[in-house]
């Protein structure tokens, strides 16, 4: 009977679960949403409203989910956001054993540092896990040196608790860290469903497009979303067999729209700008085919965007995700964005007709709802909590 009570107690739900991130996005709050339905006394802190560098606001989403705003000093250093969450850190220091402090920010964050810092030393008694979407193909990740080595190793260390996952980069990226002995839950990122859907009537017209619509949805800066790469290594007689559709803004539009006109390309590529989430959900919607070239991306959205509309896949393998999102030959293909036979050899397997592209899409969507459909995933997330 007493070893009976002591699994029921070691199987209890945390006394306070609390995510600690920079900002709220619309897609990370409809997860919080979720998991809130779960009773797992619950909270979410942002360090901030938010941040210049990023359109989302916090008062203009839908929050359903218990949360606190710190209003934290920050710094910007270059490119580089910069936190000093000092009430995150006193509050971090109340929260007791039998609480889970879950670390969804950067790891050379400066308040992530004190954090790990103040965990060694003891002053800070919470479990701590981190959620992370480590890539190391990433640019940040490839100019390593010995002192980051040093510096990540020493944060994730600090962790007691479990790294959630975002899939098999971030464990193959740590096995690179010589950063081996965690312990992994697998939490992809999830998307706002509400705002990604698709009717039988846009199904329909999708099938009867007269050429084929291939979108990219990204911003427009090339030494990290290589566009220009992509579509100078297609070239002119493959880009005219579709129609390339490009959702997004950025510093290098100007160079893109030259390289589209010394190229006589204006009638195969369309640049569209910025859009906002409903006018993507009907580009998407019309489209036979998502493509996303990027030179260094963690973990995109937009990929699993794509594959909630049923839209096969054709994506660089420095997608962090493209592990559990692409079945090589049945929802897509990847390529190596800097080899440009690479490129040229997944477009050419793709099977050009609307109809086999459609039965593409279908896989699409079947992968979607087995890896990265929301309420599983926070379903999966709660029972680690609730079965600890």
């Amino acid at each position: 009977m007493l070893y009976f009570k002591r699994r029921l107690k070691s199987r209890k739900a945390p006394r306070e679960l609390v995510f600690w991130t920079d900002i709220a996005t619309p897609y990370r709050a409809a997860f919080y949403n979720c998991l809130q339905k779960y009773d797992l006394h619950f909270n979410v802190w942002y360090m901030l409203p938010a941040v210049r560098s990023r359109a989302w606001r916090l008062e203009q989403m839908n929050i359903g989910h218990k949360y606190h705003v710190h209003n934290s000093p920050h710094l910007y250093l270059g490119k580089l956001l910069l936190y000093f969450d000092i009430v995150g850190v006193v509050k971090a220091s109340r929260l007791g054993a039998d609480d889970q402090l879950v670390l969804a920010l950067s790891w050379n964050d400066p308040t992530v540092l004190l954090i790990c810092f103040l965990k060694k030393l003891r002053f800070i008694k919470t479990k701590i896990s981190f959620w992370s979407e480590a890539n190391y193909l990433t640019t940040g990740s490839r100019n390593d040196n010995l002192a980051k080595v040093m510096l990540r190793r020493f944060v994730y260390s600090a962790a007691d608790g479990v790294q959630f996952s975002s899939g098999q980069m971030t464990k193959l990226t740590f096995r690179k860290w010589g950063v081996d002995d965690q312990r992994y839950v697998d939490l992809p990122n999830t998307i706002d469903e509400g705002a990604f859907f698709l009717t039988d009537g846009e199904l329909r017209l999708r099938k009867e497009n007269p050429k084929l619509v291939m979108v990219i949805c990204a911003r427009i800066i090339e030494e990290i979303k290589g566009i220009i790469n992509f579509v100078d290594s297609l070239g002119s007689v493959r880009l005219r067999k579709i129609q390339l559709v490009i959702a997004g803004d950025g510093p290098d539009r100007e160079r893109l729209e030259a390289y589209i006109k010394e190229h006589f390309l204006s009638n195969d590529v369309m640049l569209v700008g910025d859009v906002q989430p409903a006018r993507l959900r009907e580009i998407l919607a019309s489209a036979n085919l998502f493509c996303l070239p990027s030179f260094t991306d963690a973990s995109p959205l937009a990929v699993v965007e794509a594959l909630r509309m049923e839209l096969p896949l054709l994506i660089s393998n420095r997608c962090g995700n493209h592990y559990e999102a692409v079945c090589e030959g049945v929802n897509g293909y990847t390529f190596n964005p800097e080899d440009r036979r690479s490129v040229t050899k997944a477009f050419d397997s793709l099977p050009l007709s609307a109809s086999d592209l459609n039965e593409m899409g279908q896989q699409s969507r079947k992968i979607y709802e087995r890896t990265f459909r929301l309420d599983k995933v926070s379903e999966r997330i709660a029972n680690h909590f609730r079965l600890r």
